[in-house]
């Protein structure tokens, strides 16, 4: 698959898991696509029904209706890619919306940055808050950082929220330094 389709692929499997997250059926949409792709790419009269013109997008529907069961969001996906023509593309989204799921339902690991040690409840409260704006479960990896004066400072991934008191003074200083420069 070229970049071009993959991107797409990944664009429209990303549009369908957000979709199935809102319908609530995540894994059932994923077993409808990741079964859909597997006897397409194993059946090449099927594929090539499925890729002539002169099929309308219902009978094609009707067909893969016959090799598995269609319901909720997956229905849904694989209408719109078959209204689409673009059933060759099936086994790159059903790939690509795998790995969203994946990444979506595992572990996030945390790490929180503390002036001070912080208290099992402290603990817990970020814990129950980063669960809610990730959708996901958190690992928290917390370590105490005298240095950092007072705050947090939060680290998942590539996102940095540094609500520390020697990041402000960081910030404050950096401020000036490009003030003093744009005077001189």
């Amino acid at each position: 698959m070229k970049g071009s389709s993959r991107a797409l692929a990944h664009q429209l499997a990303l549009l369908a898991f957000r979709q199935a997250e809102v319908e609530g059926d995540v894994e059932a949409t994923g077993t409808t696509l990741a079964r859909a792709g597997g006897i397409v790419s194993r059946h090449f009269e099927l594929r090539q029904v499925l890729l002539h013109p002169s099929v309308g997008a219902e009978r094609k529907l009707e067909l893969l209706g016959r090799l598995l069961p269609l319901a909720g969001t997956g229905a849904s996906v694989l209408r719109a890619v078959l209204e689409r023509r673009l059933a060759g593309m099936l086994s790159g989204i059903s790939r690509a919306y795998g790995g969203i799921a994946a990444a979506q339902s595992a572990t996030a690991t945390v790490l929180v940055e503390a002036a001070a040690p912080l208290t099992r409840r402290d603990v817990a409260r970020i814990r129950e808050t980063l669960e809610r704006s990730m959708h996901r479960p958190v690992a928290l990896k917390v370590v105490t950082r005298r240095e950092l004066i007072g705050g947090l400072r939060v680290v998942a991934g590539e996102l940095v929220i540094d609500g520390t008191v020697k990041g402000a003074l960081d910030r404050l200083e950096r401020e000036l330094v490009t003030d003093d420069s744009r005077r001189g």
